[in-house]
């Protein structure tokens, strides 16, 4: 793959971490095997089951496992955020844990307020130093055993400990903890989006793939060779089974030719010409845009106002009409009616 790829290949980063497992097995197995050399790279070696990490590459492509593959890059594009927010927890958690250690954990041993000695830890267990305050603090935040082992000795004498404890579980668990879960969620939903954004795409380059592949067949189907088909021409082209199956494959209507032929025939010459088909294909599977809708309302206008008109046409005609019957009623009644 190097000497096919040249220096390209290092430009991916998978590519890099399997030339360096790579080189890593074959150190161990060839060269320090032979050398006598008393080292052990085995565990190093071990590390290529994280070549199996590619195979995440490939279940995005695979419907059955959508929503995993959504779930995994939605964390992934989340570990930005949530490196901040553990960044935001530790300065949380290292001030606290200073304020303990100072207040509680600083108190002479022979002291009598904060009694531990009910609990299996000491009072210097929970709050001596700076890294078991913190340490206690990360308990107290995953809510372990927290009421009855760290904040009940605190609480007996004096309530006030209650209202820094309950303001820290508020802080920190429920706010902090609930906003990785929120930041997770919406790169998920993020992923979900550009994932249907990038399926998109690649149908647009299919189908137009597929348009380009069907340039030969209908410039074969104009046999007196006009640059333009008539209906006949084009009946013919679509009467092939492989034509119709391409055009299924973008979603273009073949159940009525005829039909089909009306609305690639914009200028109603009774031709189409190669450019007017495909272009009509662009429209025919696209997504209707502001400029089509708004062709589409003056179109509909214009043929209300043709409507009114032949109504207004149809109500002259209709009194005309009984006009002239109420003439012949009278000129029977004159004549034949004694």
């Amino acid at each position: 793959r190097i000497h096919a790829h040249r220096l390209r290949y290092f430009l991916d980063p998978w590519n890099i971490m399997d030339f360096c497992l790579v080189n890593l097995a074959i150190l161990d197995t060839w060269v320090l095997t032979a050398s006598g050399a008393d080292v052990n790279l085995k565990a190093l070696s071990a590390l290529r089951v994280l070549r199996m990490l590619r195979l995440v590459r490939l279940v995005r492509l695979l419907r059955m496992f959508r929503e995993l593959w959504l779930i995994v890059s939605g964390m992934i594009d989340s570990l930005k955020t949530i490196v901040w927010v553990v960044i935001l927890l530790c300065v949380i958690v290292f001030v606290v844990g200073v304020f303990f250690t100072q207040v509680v954990g600083k108190l002479p041993d022979g002291d009598e307020v904060y009694d531990y000695s009910n609990t299996y830890w000491k009072r210097a267990d929970y709050w001596g130093t700076v890294p078991r305050s913190m340490y206690t603090m990360f308990q107290v935040m995953t809510l372990d055993s927290w009421s009855m082992n760290v904040a009940r000795p605190l609480v007996k004498d004096n309530f006030a400990w209650a209202v820094v404890f309950v303001a820290f579980i508020f802080v920190v668990t429920f706010g902090l903890m609930n906003i990785v879960v929120a930041i997770i969620c919406e790169n998920i939903l993020c992923a979900a989006q550009n994932n249907e954004e990038k399926i998109q795409q690649l149908m647009e380059k299919e189908r137009s793939r597929v348009l380009e592949s069907l340039r030969g067949v209908f410039e074969a189907a104009d046999t007196d060779k006009s640059g333009a088909m008539d209906f006949r021409e084009f009946q013919s082209a679509l009467a092939r089974k492989h034509v119709k199956e391409k055009l299924a494959l973008i979603d273009i209507p073949v159940h009525d030719l005829e039909e089909l032929f009306k609305l690639l025939d914009d200028d109603q010459s009774g031709e189409i010409t190669i450019d007017e088909f495909f272009q009509g294909c662009e429209k025919l599977k696209g997504v209707a845009k502001g400029r089509d809708m708004i062709t589409l309302s003056m179109n509909v206008q214009k043929c209300l106002r043709r409507v009114d008109g032949m109504s207004e046409v149809c109500d002259r005609q209709h009194d005309r009409l009984e006009d002239v019957i109420g003439r012949i009623d009278s000129m029977w009644n004159e004549f034949f009616v004694w």
